[in-house]
């Protein structure tokens, strides 16, 4: 913006020799009721004054907002890290193969191993560390052969571990039967779903006279065994078939020899996790 009678220096320059000519007349005795004042516009004043003010706080305006940026810059940064963190673990949480469940007692790969599919299998292994355990523990039958510790052990953490081992090795063939599109859904929910619908197949037919083929209802122990041995035959033809058995004549049936060491070399590649608050409290009548 420009001044048509001049400058602001210039303008103030002329305020000021008026001002000073006004004392000069008062100091020798000037009559005059009151002293004249300066021709000055009061709105040039006011600009002037809002000039000074503003050359007094520029720089400092000038200081904060080249400081604003790094203190926004900073806090984006801080912000940015808590973002990622928060977002990392989420992944990591995201991407866990298993989590904390009062009803899995174990995975096997990621699969879960669940207290209604590992009891059974339990107590079926029971006579197996009764007949290790028994020549020096006395009566199997008792509570105390299976809790009381001998040597720093007791009969029950044995028969754990032999669960384990067994349901790692069921589930190892489930999960290879799976992926040779044998079975879809290994869960034990599923199994439990098909043992329901066959001996509700097998009453119907009953009903209407039919004959049937093996017992009229299944209990668990027998249709698991049952659909177990059925779906390790079927592996072992397709692991023939896949060439996945060295040395394995082409449509035979696996060897069994062959197959145990395809099994053993499974087991020992198997991600075994424990969940120990559920694992550590199993009893022969559940949990603890």
């Amino acid at each position: 913006m420009e001044l048509k009678n001049g400058s602001f220096q210039d303008i103030h320059k002329r305020c000021s020799r008026k001002v000073v000519a006004v004392g000069k007349r008062s100091a020798l005795g000037a009559s005059r009721a009151a002293l004249t004042k300066p021709r000055c516009h009061p709105g040039i004043r006011a600009l002037l004054l809002s000039l000074s003010l503003l050359l007094l706080i520029l720089p400092l305006l000038l200081t904060a907002c080249s400081a604003a940026p790094a203190g926004m810059h900073a806090e984006a940064d801080r912000n940015g890290s808590a973002t990622s963190a928060i977002q990392a673990l989420s992944v990591a949480d995201t991407e866990q193969p298993f989590e904390a469940s009062a009803d899995v007692v174990a995975w096997i790969n990621s699969e879960p191993i669940t207290i209604g599919e590992w009891m059974p299998r339990m107590l079926e292994l029971r006579s197996v560390v009764a007949a290790e355990w028994a020549p020096s523990s006395g009566d199997v039958s008792s509570d105390s052969f299976w809790y009381e510790a001998r040597n720093g052990h007791t009969p029950i953490e044995a028969l754990r571990k032999l669960a384990l081992d067994r349901l790692a090795e069921i589930k190892v063939q489930q999960m290879a039967a799976r992926n040779a599109g044998i079975i879809e859904d290994i869960s034990y929910q599923a199994f439990l779903a098909g043992m329901e619908k066959e001996n509700s197949q097998r009453k119907s037919r009953l009903a209407q006279g039919q004959t049937i083929y093996g017992p009229k209802q299944y209990s668990e122990k027998v249709y698991y065994t049952y659909t177990l041995a059925n779906m390790v035959i079927e592996l072992k033809a397709h692991l023939v078939d896949a060439g996945d058995a060295a040395g394995a004549a082409f449509g035979q049936p696996l060897a069994h020899a062959s197959y145990e060491s395809w099994l053993t070399e499974q087991l020992r590649a198997a991600d075994v996790q424990i969940n120990t608050p559920v694992y550590s409290r199993l009893k022969l009548s559940g949990l603890q």
